[in-house]
């Protein structure tokens, strides 16, 4: 089993193709890569973005056929909204930070 340890459902994919994962997990199978840790990307330059960004990720991953793994990420300057994200992510099923 080869995993992909660091990953982000970026912002190419969501203009491309949605929360669709099959041209991302075309990619994967190519490689040979079974399962890949999945971050978002427009969060962490944009807090505004960060809870969008992880409802792409939840709903990609869930289409994923438990390949895609979801993590999650946090602005920091923001800390009290980071953490209650963080916290909200993590109760969801979210594997990681």
């Amino acid at each position: 089993m080869l995993i992909d340890c660091h990953t982000h459902w970026g912002r190419a994919w969501i203009e491309r193709d949605g929360d669709n994962p099959a041209a991302w997990l075309a990619v994967l199978d190519r490689y040979g890569v079974s399962h890949a840790a999945v971050m978002p990307e427009i969060g962490l330059m944009d807090a505004g973005r960060i809870a969008a960004d992880h409802d792409f990720i939840a709903t990609a991953c869930a289409r994923s056929g438990g390949r895609m793994l979801p993590l999650c990420t946090a602005y920091l300057p923001f800390r009290a909204e980071a953490l209650a994200e963080l916290e909200r992510r993590l109760r969801q099923g979210f594997r990681g930070i």
